[in-house]
């Protein structure tokens, strides 16, 4: 008989993984249901069957259990159905290796699930190849299902997780192998997990195994930077903003276009769950309309900022703002941010003096030090003027400047963020709620931010902060606030960093910070 050439699959953390976790997370669910006790039961009834019957399956653990709790048949029978029920409810798949499995492959897995129960649970997680699965209790660490292996086919390769059945078992029966780590924690899920963030660090790790497969590797990036740092700090965020708007007798919340287009629609679904009411829009806002739009857009933007709401952004200076404000003969206006940047206001200049005063709410202040926005763009060019109607809004944008490549790298992490906000369990919004209102919170959100770093993609290559430099269109507000003199900036800068190190806490002129704030405001006017 002629063999097959073959490539050999492990199934379980190789193919598929548990939504939970470790397949012990399955019994401490089922817990819920029959009681805290049944996880240690359970697994000390499947050791116990083990020593009686080699080739088990989960017939034989139940029967144990039966045995052991003087259940009645219909007792067994329910909970070995719960067993079931919950692997198909938590099943997942391994995006990356699910990719390269080929029709004709073969699946080999150590496993007390029956075949049939094994293929549903592969079809649940999106398998649709056309393959020979192997199954056996002890079959792959033993090496005798390697032996039947070997009789039907020549295997090319094996690929496991498991350093001793999926890799020196193998090679024993000079099977070439390898291995994959793809479901286990990443570092970064480690550190949600070990602080107060487990189900947030259960969703990342779901939706990271659903990625892209490497082969896309610019997507990959792209995806990656939205699963691990933008969703995770926009929800906490999303939950904290939620809850001040509850203590402050806010109804609406005004995300900024255009770096909230994702946090909006993040918002929105915490706002839903908390079940407060409260309003959460899209707001067309950006430099250019604020400070020198048409009464048009004025008439948009005074029937929302109101007393009863608040402007949203990821980080701000609150210059256009109190400029908006100053137009529409608003006194005061709050604001919630992630980041002010208190120190950018010479961007615009020193000489505005707004009489509108902008009361700001945020996380971090002037120690933004990676370009969160360059994770959040939208699609669409920056806005310059919006006429609202009865029943539609028409908006006037800004010419697109973007290469086609951020574009197409823009539209693959909304796309990424979306996904997220589509499929996110009400209980990971119930955790972050209730961390929104712990001492976890700015403790999180400062190391999402931290960890935004780690990610290098065409988008945050970009230069951090060249929006706020220059108006993406070129445009001159002409505002009596801008500075003329071109080296200002620039040496306010350098003085700046020269001064700081002798000013900060701890050192014998801090006490006389206030000094250099006021050296610098001279340097940009009178250079």
């Amino acid at each position: 008989m002629t063999k097959r050439l073959v490539r050999s699959w492990d199934v379980f953390d190789t193919l598929i993984a548990r939504r939970c976790g470790a397949h012990d997370g399955i019994f401490k669910i089922m817990g819920d249901t029959l009681g805290p006790e049944f996880r240690t039961k359970r697994i000390r009834a499947e050791a116990v069957a083990r020593e009686s019957k080699y080739d088990l399956s989960i017939h034989d653990i139940y029967d144990q259990l039966q045995r052991e709790n003087g259940w009645t048949a219909q007792e067994r029978q329910s909970a070995l159905d719960l067993e079931i029920s919950t692997e198909f409810e938590n099943v997942i798949p391994i995006a990356e290796n699910m990719s390269l499995v080929r029709d004709g492959d073969i699946l080999v897995s150590d496993m007390y699930l029956s075949q049939d129960v094994i293929l549903g649970l592969l079809g649940r997680a999106g398998f649709d190849k056309s393959i020979t699965l192997f199954v056996s209790t002890c079959g792959k660490i033993d090496g005798t299902i390697w032996k039947r292996v070997r009789d039907r086919h020549v295997v090319l390769k094996h690929t496991g997780d498991n350093p001793g059945s999926d890799f020196l078992r193998p090679l024993q029966h000079l099977i070439p192998a390898g291995l994959t780590n793809a479901s286990a924690d990443t570092p970064w899920e480690r550190f949600l997990l070990a602080n107060g963030a487990p189900l947030l660090s259960r969703y990342v790790r779901e939706m990271r195994l659903r990625m892209l497969p490497r082969a896309f590797a610019k997507s990959r990036a792209v995806q990656a930077s939205q699963i691990e740092v933008n969703f995770p700090l926009l929800l906490l965020a999303s939950a904290s903003l939620v809850l001040w708007c509850r203590d402050h007798g806010i109804s609406r919340a005004l995300m900024c276009s255009r770096d909230c287009i994702l946090w909006a629609r993040l918002a929105e679904t915490v706002a839903r769950r908390a079940g407060d009411g409260l309003a959460v829009e899209y707001f067309l806002i950006s430099r250019v309309a604020a400070l020198k739009s048409t009464e048009r857009y004025l008439d948009y933007a005074r029937r929302r900022i109101t007393a009863d709401s608040v402007v949203v952004d990821l980080s701000m200076t609150g210059t256009s703002l109190a400029g908006l404000a100053d137009r529409l003969g608003i006194s005061e206006v709050k604001a919630f941010v992630i980041a002010l940047h208190r120190s950018a206001g010479s961007l615009y200049g020193d000489k505005f003096q707004s009489k509108a005063k902008v009361t700001f709410d945020y996380f971090l202040a002037d120690v933004f030090h990676h370009d969160l926005e360059a994770l959040n763009q939208a699609p669409t060019a920056s806005i310059h003027d919006v006429t609202e109607t009865a029943d539609r809004l028409s908006v006037e944008y800004g010419d697109e400047n973007r290469s086609p490549a951020v574009l197409e790298a823009v539209n693959v992490q909304n796309a990424a963020f979306i996904d997220m906000v589509d499929h996110l369990p009400e209980a990971v919004i119930d955790e972050a709620l209730a961390l929104a209102r712990s001492t976890r919170l700015l403790f999180l959100i400062r190391e999402c931010e931290r960890h935004a770093g780690d990610f290098e993609t065409i988008i945050t290559r970009a230069n951090p902060g060249a929006a706020l430099r220059n108006d993406p269109n070129g445009i001159a507000l002409g505002l009596p606030y801008v500075s003329t003199n071109p080296v200002n900036g620039w040496l306010a800068l350098v003085s700046k960093r020269m001064l700081k190190p002798l000013f900060r806490p701890g050192a014998p002129l801090h006490a006389y910070s206030t000094v250099p704030n006021v050296i610098l405001r001279r340097i940009r006017k009178k250079c």
